[in-house]
C-alpha cells in the first residue's frame, strides 16, 4: 500500500458501487485490512440494479488514493474513484 503525506491537506476519494455488491466490497475491504466508510448513495431508484452506495477513503497511512483505486478496478460502476480536497 501506498503512503501518502500531506502538509497542511488532507482528501478523500469516493467510490460508488452496486448495492448489490456491498457485501463482497465489504469482506473484500475487510480482507485486505482497509478502513472505508459506507453510506447509502442513489438509492431512490425502484430498480435494485440501480441502487448504489459510496465507499469513502480518507487519505491517511490506512487508506489512500493507491486503495481507492484498487477498490474501484474490482467494484465501482465505472472504475472511477473522485477525489476531493478538505
Amino acid at each position: 500500500m501506498n503512503s501518502k503525506k500531506f502538509s497542511n491537506k488532507e482528501g478523500w476519494h469516493r467510490v460508488i458501487v452496486r448495492n448489490t455488491d456491498k457485501d463482497v466490497a465489504l469482506k473484500w475491504l475487510d480482507d485486505m485490512n482497509i478502513v472505508a466508510h459506507w453510506q447509502d448513495f442513489n438509492n431512490d431508484y425502484f430498480d435494485e440494479d440501480l441502487n448504489t452506495i459510496q465507499f469513502i477513503f480518507r487519505e491517511s497511512e490506512d487508506s489512500d488514493l493507491t486503495c481507492a483505486t484498487s477498490f474501484a478496478k474490482l467494484f465501482s460502476l465505472y472504475d472511477e474513484v473522485r477525489s476531493y480536497d478538505i
